[in-house]
């Protein structure tokens, strides 16, 4: 975007209009969209429509007439040359892909359009960059009780050195991976690959807890690298950060891309640097155990209200055989996402929008105060098998089959309901939904809900979690008889135990044994 507004420029500079030169040419594709918004007040967001693109008002339009006014004339035949990055295909040494600068020759309408259609979508990509750093901000300006706000973010491989080395040295360095993770944590601390990612947020909050921290729900805000960050497995490893960290809730926040460096950046900044001064000064660091020592005893702070520490996480300890995360599927729009958070082990909520306000984070019931912006939260499935559970859960049900009817009497006064069945056969009652369900499926469903059930921390919650499995429940057709009854079997009524049976019973007197009842059976006299 910025190589097509310099070839504009450079055009209104070569035409040198007079009577233009008030108007001032656009500086950089920051101002280039402000050309395409409604003016807003200092410190406020533009309009959702505005940045949706669906103002009558502003829009990409206003920007070609504004180059229209500094004398670039869109329906000549003038030519302009320009540059575009592109993805070219290689071939030699081997088939690859890489980014060139391509050389374009094209008529300045062309240019224009290419210009117009690349701000129509990047109205919405600085909006979420410039949001989800204010959120941020915001969170850790006004950090709950046990919460921590940890930023992440890999640092490229470091190769370890030598000061004075042999020349055939220069073929065996190892690398050193450095992961910094910047933790907020309100004011308590005063008083007292995405495998690797995975395994080193593990190690971090195990630490905190060695400090007495009591953690409730970790925040994480992290770049939108998918091989790290954002794809199916690293949602996986939130859906089940819950069992696996005794409980700690976990949501992952995403920066805009490319748009800064950001507190981890510093972070592993600081360390290597640190590095190439200790080999520098003779200091032999030729693997991560060295570089290990090095930097606890040069760089560990103790601090009141700073604190910074380094674990050593060795190869051999991270688990590289995970076989639930091999079965993870991915989420359709994935790259648009810019939230998600942790329901069940394999279950997930995603939101294209962050709210970091104390009811998103799950902390207080109510209304989103950002939900002008903030969409509310998407349920996505991460393995075939809940998701095909799901997809026929939402399909339409099959009305229950009845074989034969008999005659019955309802009773109007209570809950359940007694059916006269002496002189005819069992019914056959068909199952709602006709599909086949292996054991395997069975275990896995059981396995799932049993585990989200674990995760409810009051009643309430627990409530919510039932209704939210109920369509779920729905789908597993039961084993054995759909209606059960004493006569298709060797049992006998219990004589004695009939006194329990209430004595004001009107019906008392047409009721013929044996019966079938819908209810839990409580109110029959056992069978023996």
């Amino acid at each position: 975007m910025e190589l097509k507004l310099k070839a504009l420029n450079n055009k209104v500079i070569a035409n040198k209009i007079p009577s233009k030169q008030s108007i001032k040419t656009v500086a950089n594709k920051y101002e280039a969209n402000k050309f395409t918004m409604c003016e807003v007040s200092k410190g406020e967001d533009p309009k959702l429509q505005c940045i949706q693109r669906k103002c009558q008002t502003c829009g990409v339009k206003q920007l070609e007439n504004h180059f229209h006014e500094l004398g670039v004339i869109a329906n000549t035949d003038e030519t302009v040359n320009w540059y575009q990055w592109e993805t070219k295909k290689i071939t030699e040494p081997k088939v690859s892909t890489r980014k060139v600068l391509a050389s374009k020759s094209t008529y300045v309408k062309d240019l224009l359009q290419n210009l117009t259609e690349d701000m129509t979508e990047f109205s919405m990509h600085l909006f979420l960059a410039n949001w989800q750093y204010r959120q941020f901000s915001n969170l850790k300006e006004k950090l709950p009780e046990n919460v921590i706000v940890c930023i992440m973010d890999f640092a490229e491989n470091f190769s370890t050195r030598y000061q004075d080395e042999c020349q055939s040295a220069h073929w065996c360095y190892d690398q050193i991976t450095i992961h910094p993770i910047v933790c907020y944590y309100s004011d308590a601390l005063g008083k007292n690959s995405y495998t690797r990612s995975y395994h080193c947020f593990k190690n971090c909050v195990n630490f905190l807890r060695t400090k007495n921290l009591s953690l409730k729900q970790c925040i994480q805000f992290t770049n939108g690298c998918s091989s790290q960050y954002k794809s199916k497995v690293p949602f996986f490893d939130i859906s089940s950060y819950a069992e696996e960290l005794d409980g700690i809730k976990v949501q992952r926040h995403f920066f805009g891309s490319g748009h800064g460096k950001g507190p981890a950046d510093g972070c592993s900044g600081v360390v290597k640097s640190a590095i190439t001064r200790g080999i520098i000064a003779g200091n032999v660091l030729s693997c991560a155990e060295d570089i290990f020592s090095f930097l606890t005893s040069d760089l560990t702070k103790d601090g009141d209200t700073f604190k910074r520490t380094f674990l050593l996480i060795d190869k051999k300890d991270v688990p590289r055989s995970r076989p639930l995360r091999s079965e993870a599927v991915t989420v359709p729009g994935t790259r648009q996402f810019n939230c998600v958070k942790a329901v069940a082990q394999g279950l997930i909520k995603t939101r294209r929008v962050s709210c970091t306000c104390v009811v998103s984070l799950d902390i207080e019931q109510g209304t989103c105060i950002n939900n002008t912006y903030a969409d509310e939260w998407v349920e996505h499935t991460l393995t075939n098998d809940l998701r095909k559970l799901n997809q026929k859960s939402k399909s339409k049900k099959e009305k229950i089959v009845e074989t034969h009817k008999e005659p019955q009497i309802e009773e109007t006064h209570e809950e359940w309901q007694i059916i006269d069945t002496h002189q005819e056969p069992a019914r056959n009652i068909e199952p709602i939904i006709g599909i086949s369900v292996d054991n395997n499926m069975r275990k896995t469903v059981f396995q799932y809900i049993y585990d989200d059930f674990q995760n409810a921390s009051s009643f309430e919650e627990l409530q919510l979690i039932c209704t939210r499995h109920t369509d779920l429940i729905d789908e597993i057709p039961f084993l054995g008889s759909s209606c059960h009854s004493v006569i298709s079997t060797a049992k006998t009524v219990d004589k004695l135990s009939l006194d329990i049976w209430p004595q004001d019973e009107l019906q008392k007197h047409k009721v013929k044994y044996p019966v079938c009842v819908k209810g839990d059976g409580n109110c029959l006299p056992p069978c023996r």
